[in-house]
């Protein structure tokens, strides 16, 4: 509405006959147009209505035949894509908030979700569709997690999602602190997996506590954040990825989140074995030494729990002041056991005797001073310039006496056909079956892996069939078979065990092979790491 403006609207009159002159015509309208504010308003007013629709047109000049889709409407302002929604988003709003109003976070299927909804021509989530509808329900007052916009997530078609109400839009893109903190969650969440209906108050305590010091964090953010950690601990996921993320830390960073994860673990007084072994895997991706984690658990333990948060309210009753310590109010002390003190005497005489019997005493350590004037001038004896005393030779030469004796001892026990002689060329190995040709060339297999066919992390065929082998026996394969088996691929046991597991350690931060006892057993879900 624009107020009027004293200066009225003149109109001229032109006559056809240029004999008649013209005449002007005042008229009671104000005449706006020289206003200036008025005018900027509303150009503003017609550039932001055309930003807020170039989306939508861009998409519908694209795809004419998609006017009405999801990531159609998902492109409009609320207030226009409220009234083109189609029966089954209206229906899809209300069976979500009617499920909202009786928990604040409730878990949905996926398909559940985009039933009804074209997201496009593929049934495959992609990253515009999920996007478009996290957009699209976030206007009727719902967050879900994974979202893409949020975390760069895309669910599975089988899984859940974790709906959420929400009470403003969102400010893309994230903050950096929301990505670090979004690190933090999934990795808690990894060492909390399938423990969802056992996590008490306190395990939801502690992630409260470290959102609300990440002051930068906006109240969408820290939603996103709470939703998106309970979906993590529901699906079985690995540190793929996270080395990246990981390296952006500093020190100060990896060492508090390593604590965080410890305060997690340890939250419910019991950490159990495949907790530790997670646990063991973050410290590894961390930088830090895994074995320093049983003081840490130990110490995250110890923590006092809190019964009753403290008030100013003088209520209850007070704690009694400890007594005094003994040793402070001037008790005496004990008197030193004398018998005690001459057995130590007698045990420290006997060894000095030892020492005696072994060096002898026409060499002291410090010569008299008659013995050093004596000596003629510029010649000093070997005593005097070091400071050592001679040894007898005699118990020299018993000493050398006894190590001929275990010398022959063991010349009888090693004889000189077991020792090996380096460049001899012409040694048969036991095994005389054919060596296995290559494909291409007709020379005898080195061993070398081959890098055409190099598997995860490096790993050669040979390695690589030994690994396979192993991993079809659920309950482990006996030492004694995988020793045969590594023989029949011409390789040793230890060393492709070592190999094996090094290639793991560069994908995955932890072993895959590892022994229990007499039995040889491979961690499935590196061994699907290191695949994927």
């Amino acid at each position: 509405m624009v107020k009027p403006n004293k200066t009225l609207i003149t109109l001229s009159y032109h006559p056809a006959s240029p004999s008649i002159s013209p005449a002007p015509v005042r008229t009671q309208l104000p005449n706006i147009t020289g206003l200036k504010k008025p005018t900027r308003l509303l150009a503003e007013l017609v550039d932001r209505s055309c930003d807020e629709l170039d989306a939508f047109s861009r998409f519908v000049g694209k795809h004419p035949s998609r006017w009405d889709s999801m990531e159609a409407l998902a492109l409009l302002p609320p207030s226009l894509a409220g009234e083109r929604k189609t029966e089954e988003v209206i229906n899809l709003e209300a069976r979500l908030k009617a499920r909202l109003q009786a928990q604040d976070i409730a878990r949905v299927p996926f398909t559940e979700l985009a039933a009804g909804i074209n997201l496009g021509s593929t049934a495959k989530p992609t990253a515009k569709s999920m996007a478009s509808l996290a957009g699209f329900l976030e206007q009727a007052g719902i967050g879900f997690e994974p979202d893409y916009r949020y975390t760069g997530i895309l669910p599975h078609q089988d899984n859940d999602c974790v709906t959420f109400e929400v009470q403003s839009t969102s400010h893309l893109p994230v903050s950096p602190e929301f990505s670090h903190a979004a690190t933090v969650m999934r990795l808690a969440g990894f060492v909390l997996y399938g423990q969802s209906d056992t996590l008490t108050d306190r395990h939801y305590a502690i992630l409260t506590d470290y959102l609300d010091q990440v002051s930068q964090l906006s109240e969408l953010e820290r939603q996103h954040l709470q939703a998106y950690f309970r979906w993590e601990i529901e699906r079985k996921s690995t540190l793929a990825g996270m080395r990246k993320r990981v390296d952006a830390m500093d020190v100060n960073q990896r060492t508090r989140l390593e604590q965080l994860l410890v305060r997690l673990a340890s939250a419910d007084g019991v950490v159990d074995t495949d907790e530790i072994k997670k646990l063991r895997r973050t410290a590894s991706l961390l930088g830090h030494d895994p074995e320093t984690l049983y003081s840490r658990i130990h110490s995250a333990m110890s923590e006092p729990t809190v019964v009753r948060q403290a008030s100013e309210a003088t209520t209850g009753f007070a704690i009694p002041a400890p007594e005094p310590d003994a040793a402070q109010a001037g008790t005496p002390r004990q008197p030193l056991n004398q018998d005690t003190i001459r057995q130590k005497r007698t045990e420290t005489q006997k060894i000095a005797g030892e020492l005696n019997s072994i060096f002898t005493p026409d060499s002291p350590a410090v010569p008299s001073h008659a013995s050093r004037d004596s000596q003629p001038t510029g010649k000093v004896p070997d005593t005097q310039r070091t400071g050592r005393q001679r040894l007898d030779p005699a118990i020299l030469q018993s000493k050398r006496e006894e190590s001929d004796q275990v010398t022959g001892v063991l010349n009888d026990i090693f004889t000189p056909e077991d020792e090996m002689v380096a460049g001899v060329s012409d040694q048969v190995p036991d095994d005389h079956r054919p060596l296995p040709a290559s494909p291409s060339q007709g020379t005898v297999d080195t061993g070398r892996p081959d890098h055409a066919d190099a598997g995860p992390g490096g790993l050669d065929t040979a390695h690589m069939a030994l690994l396979e082998a192993v991993a079809t026996h659920e309950q482990g394969l006996a030492v004694s078979e995988a020793e045969t088996l590594a023989s029949e691929l011409r390789l040793l046991l230890a060393g492709a065990i070592d190999t094996i597991n090094e290639a793991a350690f560069e994908l995955t931060d932890a072993p895959v092979l590892e022994g229990e006892g007499a039995v040889l057993v491979v961690d499935s879900e590196i061994l699907e790491e290191m695949k994927g």
